[in-house]
């Protein structure tokens, strides 16, 4: 382990930032993935909330690539804040490779909640509307992307 020295000014905005997406990744995660309703009334459905939807996408998948996604973003946070301070030192490839990551399953956790609403109207036919996306797979992939991305910009 590297000894710890002084973090520079572009090291803290960073860490800040890092921060900041992992919070919004929290947020993401903790609000409704998709909202249900008809004639008024509407209920949020969270993104664990999505098992056993009768869907030829299993709604398994979306829980599953926002929790990869989040566990990525935290250890991504953790490494940012980590390099910002001189306690680790990453290869490029590692950052490459964790920045990538979380991207693709950032990026799939929305595709497949946008698909999984799609075939959840599908089951009511034609005209009929009752499920929409709600922020939860946006935010989380936004700040799973967000706290990531800073951990690309740190000096070694």
């Amino acid at each position: 382990m590297a000894k710890a020295h002084k973090p520079s000014t572009l090291g803290i905005i960073l860490s800040a930032v890092a921060g900041v997406g992992f919070v919004l990744a929290i947020v993401g995660l903790a609000i409704d993935a998709i909202s249900a309703g008809a004639s008024g009334l509407s209920m949020g459905i969270g993104l664990f909330d999505l098992k056993n939807t009768g869907t030829s996408i299993p709604g398994e998948l979306v829980p599953a690539f926002g929790t990869i996604s989040f566990i990525l973003a935290f250890v991504s946070c953790l490494l940012v804040v980590l390099s910002a301070v001189g306690i680790v030192k990453l290869p490029k490839i590692v950052k490459i490779v964790l920045s990538t990551l979380v991207a693709v399953c950032a990026v799939l956790t929305v595709v497949f909640a946008i698909v999984l609403v799609g075939q959840l109207n599908s089951l009511f036919g034609e005209g009929v509307s009752l499920y929409k996306i709600a922020a939860g797979p946006f935010l989380l992939a936004i700040g799973a992307i967000a706290a990531t991305a800073p951990l690309n910009f740190l000096k070694d």
